[in-house]
């Protein structure tokens, strides 16, 4: 209910009535609100915020809504996935093949192993349904997040993989510069054993990377 009161209030601020009815009605059948409730909910807000707006210094009270943030690639690449994932059960299995639950963000890991099982208790994509079947308030938010993020529904296969692969090369790229450390703390123990092995797995890594 949060993420649906941010929602609305930046959805207030969108200049044209066209556009703000067109989201309003995307919320009210993704959430099964009554779209009159989120209507006037909406024209609360914008009365707020105008009232908000004489009594600050600012230029622009409003900026257009929806902005995009400039998240890393592997996070984009992540969030894409899941977007497309809670969409299709083809391209949730491909990326399951692929990453299993080696999502480089904890919330990212969660809601893919939330989301294979959603498929293999026979469930058909349903955003809805998949939101409604998350227990934690983080993972509904995020969800619901990424159920509102646009996805191009005929996506090719090299976009998909491409994605894949900006993860799988971040996700490699991170346990490097974790045994990079581990590496380092066994030769201050002097474990020469250990840091034998640490180096060996990090020549290994690195090969792996090079092939992709």
């Amino acid at each position: 209910m949060r993420y649906i009161e941010e929602v609305v209030g930046e959805i207030s601020g969108l200049n044209k009535a066209v556009e703000r009815d067109h989201y309003l009605r995307l919320l009210s059948e993704e959430f099964s609100i009554s779209l009159d409730a989120l209507k006037q909910q909406q024209f609360q807000m914008y009365k707020i915020a105008k009232r908000q707006e004489k009594q600050t210094t600012r230029s622009k009270a409003f900026s257009i809504t929806m902005k995009t943030k400039l998240y890393p690639a592997y996070e984009m690449a992540e969030r894409r996935l899941l977007a497309h994932m809670m969409r299709s059960r083809e391209i949730t299995e491909q990326v399951q093949e692929a990453i299993g639950g080696s999502f480089n963000i904890d919330l990212h890991q969660a809601l893919a192993a939330h989301l294979y099982a959603f498929y293999s208790d026979d469930n058909v994509p349903d955003e809805g349904l998949f939101i409604q079947s998350l227990k934690d308030i983080e993972l509904q938010k995020r969800a619901a997040e990424l159920a509102m993020m646009p996805v191009n529904a005929q996506a090719e296969e090299r976009e998909i993989e491409d994605y894949i692969e900006q993860v799988i090369r971040h996700s490699k790229a991170s346990m490097i510069e974790e045994k990079k450390k581990e590496r380092k703390q066994a030769e201050q123990n002097s474990n020469v054993e250990l840091a034998a092995r640490l180096l060996s797995e990090i020549i290994s890594i690195k090969k792996q990377l090079k092939r992709r």
